[in-house]
């Protein structure tokens, strides 16, 4: 299984030597890619106006009841009239889109179990804020955390490509990047998904996972 990190002091170093880098992400191959399914409108005029540089970007979950998710499913729920912060909820930074090309091999739309850890489906996509959100219902929160806790880290390890990454410009890697510490970061936010989803399924919630 995963193991939960239980030094704070080392994961805290982790994330906030990623958080604090400025730099410019040059992967606009893959997110046009990914923006067809979100909001490619937008995308373009930040492209244009230069600003996808400050674009922050990060992935979010909320675990709702599954009642909840059909509603926002069926559209007679947004997640804009749901005060997030009432709700589990996790942050994991911009890792999203590695992760998801860690575990799938594909940029957006990967096949389940592991294409559930960061939807991404088109199927089960919904409008909120500027680049959309993605639902999961219970049973493939539990698939997902079932597939996780299969993982070890020499798994994880084993599927992690980083000139791959490079060459498919993949959010938010850079070509200079130290490959072994941005697998640790990658890493990190991967350990922190499998807790998330494990509680989630024993409490019988799907999730809606979106990007801010």
């Amino acid at each position: 299984m995963l193991s939960i990190i239980t030094d704070c002091s080392v994961e805290s170093r982790t994330l906030l030597k990623f958080k604090r880098k400025e730099v410019e992400r040059t992967c606009q191959a893959s997110e046009q890619k990914l923006y067809n399914i979100i909001d490619i409108n937008h995308y373009n005029a930040a492209i244009d106006q230069g600003e996808r540089t400050n674009m922050g970007m990060t992935g979010n979950y909320i675990a709702l009841a599954d009642a909840q998710i059909k509603q926002i499913a069926d559209g007679n729920l947004e997640l804009g009239e749901l005060n997030t912060e009432d709700y589990a909820s996790l942050d994991i930074d911009k890792s999203w889109q590695a992760i998801h090309y860690l575990l799938t091999g594909d940029i957006c739309e990967g096949a389940a179990p592991f294409g559930y850890v960061v939807p991404m489906q088109d199927d089960n996509a919904v409008d909120y804020g500027e680049f959309g959100a993605f639902y999961l219902y219970r049973e493939q929160v539990a698939e997902a955390s079932a597939a996780l806790a299969q993982l070890s880290k020499n798994d994880v390890l084993a599927r992690y490509n980083f000139d791959d990454m490079v060459e498919e410009s993949i959010y938010p890697v850079m070509d200079d990047e130290d490959k072994d510490e941005f697998f640790d970061y990658l890493y990190v936010n991967l350990q922190a998904i499998q807790a998330y989803y494990e509680k989630a399924a024993a409490d019988g919630n799907g999730v809606v996972f979106y990007i801010f």
